[in-house]
Parts: structure tokens; C-alpha cells; sequence
């Protein structure tokens, strides 16, 4: 509880302190629920101007960015249809009770407040970037196994998938992942020319590393069992 303290406050520190904080409240929602709706009315889901050229991603996606590949489009299409405050309520709702459900030792309590109030946590969550989704699944991925698969949804943190990976639940989800990107097969092409035409390459979330690691981090010091792989090693 102490570590959500320390969040909250950091939070509301920033909103209060950064001066265009309030405009920034869900930022990245907002953009890609107005792209996928436009895209479920047969419009582009990814702009012609990241398909023509090379582009550079700025902060915020403050040009209208579309960087996740077409196996997130059924979460963002869900979410045109649902209240916009389950979007930060399950994903935060998650990780924190997978968090708890993992009973991290004493020593992880310091590593994980740091993790909680780096920037980019804060920055995440007030601009409602999907990434929050991925740190929940990690988080969940370490106690249920099968969740980590959904950290595909952002290729660029594919590192982090693994977490859950030596259960069979996890290969079940990725099937399933799989199959429901069957019917926009054909917008993979266009995501691997937005991939290719930006600067910034895949190493664009390398600042999200950090607040992924809330799971990861949890898990290790956890006294849950932990793969037989793992007990090797240790």
C-alpha cells in the first residue's frame, strides 16, 4: 500500500506541477479510439503520411502516430464500445493484484517504488498509452502463466513475453492471438512499411522497459514456485 501511496502522490504531484498536464490526460486514447472507430467506419487505420516516408515519433504521438500492428486492433476495437475509465481500471486493476498475489520479498519493495515512480510510469498512465496493458499482462503473466502472451500487442517489448512462456495456457493464448488476427491479415503489410519508414526503429519503447519490469521484478521476488528451468539456474 505504501508503494501505491508513494504513486499517487507522484501523480498528482506531476498534474499539479507540470503545466499542461491536464491537456495531456489521455492523450493516446483518445487517439486510437478516434482511429479505430474511423477505421471500423472503412476509413485508413494507419495514416498515409507514415506509409509514404520516413517519419520520427514524437512524444505524446503528438502527430497522430499509429505504431501498434493489426493483433491490437480487437482490444482498441472493444474499447470504442466500453466506458474510457475500464481502460486505465483493468490494466492498473491487474497489475496490482497480481503484484500482491506474487507477495514480493522486502527487498524487492525499493526497486519496485523506483519502478513506480519512474517518469515514464507516470507518463504512461496519465496519457493512457497502451503500454499500461503490457505491464499488466507481465504482472499477470507471472502468476497465471497464460496473460504474458498479450505483450505481443506491442512487438517492441517482445522480450517481456516470454514471462508465462513454460505454461501451456500461454501457447493457447497465443494461438488465440493468432486467430483473432486472421481478418486484418492484410493491414500486417502496411504496419511493417510504418515499422520501416520510422527513424526511430523498434527502439522507440525503450523507455517503457523500466515500468515492465514491475512484474518481472515481482516475480523474482516471489516465494512462489517458480519453473523447474529457473530452479536449475539458481
Amino acid at each position: 500500500m505504501a508503494l501505491l501511496a508513494a504513486a499517487a502522490v507522484r501523480f498528482v504531484a506531476f498534474l499539479a506541477l507540470v503545466p499542461d498536464a491536464p491537456t495531456e490526460i489521455g492523450l493516446d486514447y483518445g487517439l486510437y479510439m478516434r482511429t479505430t472507430e474511423a477505421w471500423l467506419a472503412g476509413g485508413h487505420f494507419y495514416p498515409a503520411w507514415q506509409l509514404a516516408g520516413p517519419f520520427s515519433i514524437e512524444r505524446y504521438l503528438t502527430h497522430g502516430e499509429i505504431l501498434y500492428p493489426p493483433n491490437a486492433l480487437p482490444l482498441f476495437a472493444l474499447f470504442t464500445r466500453l466506458p474510457a475509465i475500464l481502460w486505465w481500471a483493468i490494466p492498473i486493476g491487474v497489475t496490482i493484484v497480481a503484484v500482491r498475489r506474487l507477495r514480493p520479498a522486502w527487498w524487492a519493495q525499493p526497486i519496485l517504488a523506483f519502478l513506480l515512480l519512474w517518469p515514464r510510469t507516470q507518463e504512461m498512465t496519465i496519457v493512457g498509452n497502451p503500454a499500461m496493458w503490457c505491464v499488466a499482462a507481465v504482472a499477470a503473466g507471472a502468476v497465471w502463466g497464460w496473460p504474458g502472451a498479450f505483450v505481443l500487442v506491442k512487438p517492441s517489448l517482445f522480450p517481456f513475453a516470454g514471462i508465462g512462456a513454460w505454461t501451456r495456457g500461454w501457447w493457447l493464448a497465443l494461438g488465440a492471438m493468432l486467430l483473432l488476427t486472421v481478418p486484418f491479415a492484410s493491414l500486417w503489410a502496411d504496419w511493417l512499411t510504418v515499422v520501416g519508414n520510422t527513424r526511430n526503429g523498434l527502439f522507440y519503447s525503450v523507455t517503457d522497459a523500466p515500468t515492465m519490469l514491475i512484474g518481472v521484478v515481482a516475480w523474482v521476488a516471489s516465494p512462489i514456485p517458480k519453473p523447474g528451468w529457473w530452479s536449475r539456474r539458481r
